[in-house]
């Protein structure tokens, strides 16, 4: 259950079918970010261990919670490896009142040194059932106006109105639709999430989450030459001498993804 402030009438989840959606492209091959191959041929359709498939984004200071899964476009189908499922559960007030906006970027490792893209990822808004909400405008913040602007193209917001006489603002659309971060190719292996006050441009603070999956076993994970960043940014790194095994690692980062 998401812990946003409102709570949505039964209604809200009556319209799945109903609504514009649209289809988005994607590269369909199964592969983690554990080995990049430099020929597109060599990507194996197995890996040799058990992966992480599931990041936690938490920021207590900014009140802000969501999980990071690969995108699916049906449950049997090969997840879209350059598109990411953000299940946001919290948000900061300010967000949904327009005075604090979030964006995400997108981080290559480059000769073991991290390279941030200043150009910030564009996402979608998705249902349930992983259709998206047919919006005209890039979306590239997480904020008050990107969410009216999302409702307003969509139609939503008047399909709410005139069937159920809601007035459906930013914190249903957080509560309604799960974020589809697009746009992440096999070369970013990490995603940083930063926080914004106000009109600001720089932002007020920032994390950095690796991009799912990679290997469970953050000792596994040291063997495939990553830079000390991204091994810094495995959720189970500061438990690499705990004697887990490649199983229970994964258990427990799908415990934290579950929590």
């Amino acid at each position: 259950m998401k812990s946003i402030y409102l709570i949505i009438t039964l209604a809200l989840f009556s319209i799945s079918c109903t609504q514009s959606v649209i289809e988005t492209d994607g590269v369909s091959t199964l592969e983690s970010r554990i080995a990049v191959p430099t020929n597109p041929d060599d990507i194996p359709d197995t890996v040799r261990y058990p992966l992480g498939t599931c990041s936690v984004i938490k920021s207590d200071v900014n009140t802000f919670s969501a999980e990071l899964h690969p995108f699916q476009k049906y449950s049997n189908s090969t997840p879209i490896v350059d598109q990411m499922l953000l299940f946001v559960h919290t948000v900061p007030v300010g967000v949904l009142n327009g005075a604090e906006y979030i964006q995400f970027f997108k981080e290559s490792d480059e000769l073991g040194v991290a390279v941030t893209n200043p150009n910030p990822v564009e996402f979608k808004f998705v249902d349930s059932y992983n259709n998206e909400l047919n919006t005209f405008s890039p979306i590239t913040e997480l904020s008050k106006s990107s969410l009216e602007t999302a409702i307003e193209e969509s139609g939503i917001g008047e399909f709410y109105k005139n069937n159920y006489n809601i007035d459906f603002t930013p914190a249903h659309l957080i509560n309604r639709y799960d974020i589809l971060l697009t746009g992440l190719d096999l070369k970013y292996e990490s995603v940083r999430t930063a926080f914004y006050s106000g009109n600001t441009p720089t932002a007020t603070s920032q994390l950095a989450t690796l991009l799912p999956g990679f290997a469970a076993n953050p000792n596994t994970y040291q063997t495939l030459g990553k830079s000390n960043y991204l091994e810094m940014l495995h959720p189970m790194y500061d438990r690499r001498n705990s004697g887990l095994t490649d199983l229970q690692f994964k258990q427990e980062i799908e415990s934290k993804c579950s929590n």
